[in-house]
């Protein structure tokens, strides 16, 4: 664990003239985002998608710090114990603590005027680095130049207010692309979407644009079946439009209809495949043609000289 501390110290030295209790208990600001980002020591990690957005991990804040002449190891303890205990505290800021609680009373104080900075430091490049990862091109381009800065406050401020200014961004290029691609209701929805607030734009991105292209595929379905079509595309396309679901609706545009008109095909081209009746003559039997016409039981065509 030393050497985890040491080799921190050395990564954010020149960034730990900055770093002080006043930038790490930074208020945290309430968003909503399209990720979570868990805290630990590998980037690129991600939860899988959900149908609700969660919000992207809390910003970390710093231990409230005794002080004064009246501060004692007890209190000391107390505080790195409400570290440990905060659910949004980063693997490093976690480790440095635990360090200090197994150590003495010079260690704790140590932690909480010194050490848990540089380790909230890093735990927040993690974080960046993982809110790259999953990010669009605004929200990466934002998170590259925070890195890049080595500076504690340009990456608190991409945590807390960057990514989500960033990823608005994003959604509004994604909420284009939709419209580009949509029917007339997917449209007409997702310009509104733009026209609104970017809390507007992520509900279009998660729920508001499934609910227009259910109604869009509906209207193709209608317009399918207001064509000359067959038994049984017809009928498979009226149980579609029964349907609430839209996952039926789109198996019947992207299979079913095709399913459906090939039967209706075959059927078509068997009727007219069959072989057309024998002719009869009077008394019940088969007529029989000569190319010369006879008479009598032996009748012998006449020659003409």
């Amino acid at each position: 664990m030393k050497k985890l501390i040491i080799t921190a110290v050395a990564a954010v030295a020149p960034a730990i003239a900055l770093a002080s209790p006043a930038l790490a208990a930074t208020t945290p600001t309430t968003h909503t985002s399209c990720e979570t980002i868990p805290d630990n020591h590998t980037a690129g990690a991600s939860t899988a998608p959900s149908t609700t957005p969660p919000a992207t991990g809390a910003p970390q804040t710093a231990a409230d710090t005794p002080t004064g002449p009246t501060s004692s190891p007890e209190e000391d303890r107390v505080a790195i114990l409400k570290v440990l205990a905060d659910p949004y505290s980063g693997q490093y800021l976690r480790e440095a603590a635990q360090h200090a609680l197994d150590g003495t009373a010079a260690d704790m104080r140590h932690f909480l005027e010194t050490t848990q900075y540089i380790a909230r430091y890093n735990d927040d490049r993690i974080r960046t680095a993982q809110i790259i990862s999953v990010g669009g091109l605004a929200v990466r381009k934002a998170g590259d130049l925070a890195l890049i800065s080595d500076d504690p406050e340009k990456i608190r401020y991409f945590l807390e207010v960057g990514q989500y200014e960033a990823r608005n961004e994003d959604n509004r290029v994604r909420v284009s692309q939709i419209i580009n691609g949509g029917g007339s209701i997917v449209k007409e929805a997702g310009k509104a979407a733009l026209r609104g607030t970017p809390q507007d734009v992520q509900r279009f991105l998660d729920i508001g644009q499934y609910e227009a292209r259910f109604q869009d595929d509906r209207i193709r379905i209608a317009r399918i079946l207001s064509g000359p079509v067959g038994p049984t595309l017809r009928e498979a396309g009226e149980a579609a439009l029964d349907s609430d679901d839209p996952d039926t609706v789109r198996n019947f545009l992207d299979v079913g209809q095709y399913q459906a008109r090939a039967v209706d095909e075959a059927h078509a081209h068997a009727h007219h495949a069959k072989p057309a009746p024998t002719h009869h003559d009077s008394s019940g039997k088969h007529a029989k043609h000569s190319p010369h016409q006879r008479t009598g039981k032996h009748a012998k065509p006449t020659l003409d000289f």
